[in-house]
């Protein structure tokens, strides 16, 4: 992990940067959309969106949900030129963190197509929990849902 890499909160005000830098392939009012869902769930104290910053500049984002029984991970994405520098791990990592502090279970969702973040997520303690047929955006396609207990991952 790069040693000037940094995370806060997001706001509205994120949505082109992250669009630039996560997700230029969707539509921008899609990432407004999605930015605003992640401030309103932080007013009502039931999640937040994080951005990862290299040098002032966002290379990174990555939402957390409260839901009744887990803290659930979604929408992570780290900027095409810099992945596999460890600033997914790390945001990841960080989310895992503030879940913990709410939730004892943390569940994250991946595409089975996608089996570098599948190998991330188990190489960080995430068991397999079920399957889903879901379209996520390219038509149906299996979703894997993994969890992690807390407990498990201050063991570690």
């Amino acid at each position: 992990m790069p040693a000037s890499l940094t995370f806060r909160r997001c706001t509205r005000d994120d949505a082109a940067a992250v669009w630039r830098a996560c997700f230029p392939q969707s539509a921008f009012e899609k990432i407004q959309q999605m930015l605003a869902r992640a401030e309103a769930a932080w007013q009502a104290e039931r999640g937040i969106g994080v951005v990862a910053c290299l040098s002032g500049s966002i290379v990174g984002f990555g939402q957390l949900t409260f839901w009744a029984r887990v803290a659930e991970i979604s929408d992570l994405s780290v900027t095409e030129a810099q992945r596999g520098r460890g600033i997914g791990t790390a945001l990841l990592e960080h989310l895992i963190a503030l879940g913990a502090e709410r939730r004892a279970l943390i569940e994250i969702g991946v595409a089975h197509s996608n089996k570098r973040a599948l190998a991330l997520y188990r190489r960080l303690g995430f068991r397999f929990e079920r399957t889903l047929l879901l379209n996520v955006g390219q038509g149906l396609e299996p979703i894997h849902y993994l969890t992690l207990s807390v407990s498990d991952w201050a063991e570690r």
